[in-house]
């Protein structure tokens, strides 16, 4: 998108200065970014702006739609169900999370149509929970029974003699991931190969790679514990462990060693790549996702109803707990105090700003604004968070983070950041010579803007329905929800549109993130990223629309 006059009046709030740097390309790849610059230069149908006016105030916004078939399907106010079920219908094939089936089980690739660069074709664990909670929260009853399976899939990955051996030898002996330089592949893995149930082979060898990801856990572990307590998994389904799977560990008992190994870290206080999977740090996001877990998992052991599958399960996490002298890490008793510990950093982290809040403002870990804070209000229910904590994460990002197409993870966030498709830059990997120069391409304010906005949507729904929220909180949170609907569609791209490194785009699909194609301070364009219709991407979206529809609309 070719930024003109007209785009600069009215979004003066939301676009940031460009600081003009030097960017170093091979004389191919610049010769074609000048190709592609000139090509986008003579465009005057990249996309459409529309103009929108908030319900509850006077203000006008503007949203970029880059699928003309979608423009007729925006509102000012989503208050009538009819508008949000001709979104769902006209959506419904490129909101479609595809799952496959092997010997071990069911799974969903982190993308439906991805390069071997990015290894997307692979299971990432956090995406296919993602894909899961699309799946529980279709009204069909075939894709909830495939939810089933993808989520129990997922346990028996975990229930391999490798993942319970690095959960027993981190139990055993923490350092192994903390301290050691072989951590990230010490941790309990988060990638896999849905084929082998191993990982990621690169020139037959395992693909280095940071596993400390804390925040999949929780994610996967919150959604455990919910589907337990509303008998979508049954007891039966836990006491077992998959025939196909060789010295397969019983799902019940890995659910276990899952909680012990997170409380032997110290999670509250652990250093994590979360969410973007890149440098180490204490994550208010990732404690976040753990914390909820295991406040989940408290209630449901807890719970005084008499319940058959209840008193099983608690008897079988006893006696592994027992047997393996757990009791310090996830007993019935000590389990309040690791909860009460992750919230106390939660809100001193919040309190001082943010995601990575716990360094000195000269460290470079340290962060206010990210994306990842969202994970606290959507999936989270983390009862003892005061509305007031999600209210100011809301905030936090939407005073700085939010752009014309989409939503940055972080500020200076290097990863497909201007001409990023143009650098030779590897797209998986940001280290060692990959991360300096990602650093030395990098333009100031030219970061990602990533498909976020549903699950901001999400998030505002969530909080309207909060029976804490004000009524003038209630107005503000409305108009977003609304703003940040239109935004989502927008953002579905269309056939033969342009992608960032040039090409066009071959299907409908979601777009991981859009991209700056940068010629000067005065000239740049945001075009769809070269990594589309992610599940995650999909997933968001389709919850969206489903919580809308299932009477959760503000009226």
């Amino acid at each position: 998108m070719k930024i003109s006059n007209f785009i600069l009046k009215h979004l003066k709030v939301l676009i940031l200065p460009i600081i003009p740097t030097t960017i170093v390309l091979t004389s191919c790849n610049k010769d074609y970014l000048k190709e592609f610059i000139a090509k986008l230069e003579k465009e005057d149908n990249l996309q459409s702006i529309k103009t929108f006016k908030l319900t509850n105030s006077s203000e006008q916004y503007l949203v970029y739609c880059h699928n003309n078939s979608l423009e007729k399907l925006m509102h000012d106010s989503y208050k009538t169900n009819g508008y949000i079920n001709g979104i769902y219908q006209n959506t419904t094939m490129v909101r479609n999370v595809e799952t496959f089936s092997n010997n071990f089980g069911t799974f969903i690739k982190a993308s439906d149509n991805a390069t071997g660069e990015t290894n997307y074709n692979q299971i990432w664990v956090r995406d296919s929970v993602w894909g899961y909670k699309k799946l529980i929260n279709d009204n069909d009853n075939n894709s909830k029974a495939k939810a089933k399976k993808v989520l129990l899939s997922l346990l028996d990955y975990y229930s391999t003699p490798k993942q319970i051996n690095r959960l027993k030898t981190a139990i055993s002996n923490p350092y192994l991931v903390l301290s050691n330089k072989q951590g990230n592949m010490n941790a309990v893995h988060i990638r896999f190969d849905a084929f082998t149930l191993d990982d990621v082979q690169i020139d037959g060898k395992d693909e280095l790679w940071n596993h400390k990801q804390n925040d999949a856990l929780g994610f996967l572990l919150s959604e455990l514990i919910i589907a337990i307590d509303n008998k979508n998994i049954t007891f039966d389904d836990l006491n077992q462990a998959n025939g196909a799977i060789a010295n397969s560990t019983k799902r019940v008992d890995t659910i276990v060693y899952l909680f012990a190994y997170l409380n032997a870290l110290n999670y509250y206080q652990m250093p994590d790549s979360g969410a973007w999977e890149e440098n180490e740090a204490v994550r208010t996001s990732s404690i976040g996702l753990v914390t909820n877990a295991e406040e989940r998992l408290y209630e449901y052991m807890n719970n005084s109803i008499t319940d058959t599958d209840r008193n099983h399960f608690i008897e079988a996490y006893n006696l592994l707990m027992s047997n393996n002298n757990y009791q310090n890490y996830c007993s019935l008793e000590v389990l309040p105090r690791y909860i009460s510990e992750g919230y106390k950093t939660i809100k001193i982290l919040i309190d001082n700003g943010g995601e990575c809040t716990g360094y000195d403002k000269s460290n470079e870990n340290y962060r206010e604004a990210d994306a990842a804070l969202l994970n606290l209000i959507y999936p989270c229910s983390l009862n003892n968070l005061d509305n007031s904590y999600k209210l100011k994460i809301l905030k936090i990002i939407n005073d700085s983070l939010v752009s014309p197409v989409g939503i940055k993870r972080y500020l200076n966030d290097t990863y497909q950041s201007a001409n990023f498709w143009f650098n030779n830059i590897k797209a998986n990997v940001n280290e060692g010579e990959t991360a300096k120069k990602r650093e030395k391409s990098f333009i100031p304010n030219t970061e990602a803007s990533w498909f976020f906005d549903s699950w901001y949507a999400i998030c505002c729904l969530k909080e309207f329905n909060d029976p804490n929220t004000t009524s003038q909180q209630k107005n503000n949170l409305e108009d977003s929800l609304y703003k940040f609907l239109n935004r989502s569609i927008g953002q579905i791209s269309q056939v033969d549109n342009y992608i960032a490194n040039g090409k066009k785009i071959e299907t409908v699909s979601f777009p991981e993130s859009y991209n700056i194609i940068y010629k000067n301070k005065n000239e740049y364009w945001y075009i769809a990223s070269v990594i589309d219709n992610l599940n995650w991407a999909k997933s968001t979206f389709s919850i969206l629309l489903e919580s809308l529809l299932q009477n959760a609309l503000p009226i």
